[in-house]
């Protein structure tokens, strides 16, 4: 810090006010010695410490904000795409932590298949099951699709830079209990119904 001397204009339990040569008025620290007015002076500068308080206060306040601000928008960046073909075509997109956050159908059939689910917010393999009932209750997966020549199919498109492969084990185990034949891309890696 620096030193500045000047004569002494008003004394304070915290700081002591000096007018310096260059008729600059500044704040000084303390010493053992209180100087009386009309004295003269030498310190280092005095920062109060309700200022420091409150700078390391806004300062903490502006980095949890931009934290805050920075999961905000990781939360509803997509990370990854997901259509679901069953047919009708329904497109997923999801964030970092699989979790839905929008859902696009591309037909009408499928406008009609999503209208009365709420998928955003879900886990993936959650939306998916809730898709999948949902035709199973308005009859497009039915035991003519079942046993027939019908396949669901799923293709994962990975947007990040690691390409973590997206784990579906659960949905897989919840198709073969149902007995339907599927086909999952992920990002490549075909994984086919036994």
């Amino acid at each position: 810090m620096k030193r500045k001397t000047g004569v002494v204009v008003k004394v304070d339990k915290e700081y002591i006010c000096v007018r310096t040569v260059k008729g600059e008025f500044y704040n000084l620290k303390p010493q053992e010695n209180t100087p009386k007015i009309g004295d003269i002076y030498s310190s280092t500068i005095a920062t109060p410490k309700k200022l420091a308080v409150r700078r390391i206060v806004f300062l903490s306040i502006i980095a949890i904000l931009i934290l805050v601000g920075m999961n905000i928008y990781r939360y509803f960046s997509s990370s990854a795409s997901v259509v679901l073909s069953i047919p009708p075509t329904i497109q997923l997109k999801i964030n970092k932590w699989n979790k839905v956050i929008a859902v696009t159908p591309t037909s009408t059939p499928g406008r009609t298949l999503v209208a009365n689910l709420d998928l955003k917010g879900n886990s993936l393999e959650k939306a998916l099951q809730l898709i999948l009932e949902e035709a199973k209750n308005k009859n497009i997966i039915n035991k003519n699709y079942i046993e027939g020549e019908g396949s669901l199919t799923i293709y994962i498109t990975n947007k990040t830079k690691t390409h973590q492969a997206i784990n579906l084990t659960n949905l897989k185990s919840y198709l073969k209990d149902r007995k339907i034949k599927y086909l999952i891309n992920n990002d490549g890696q075909d994984m086919i119904s036994d």
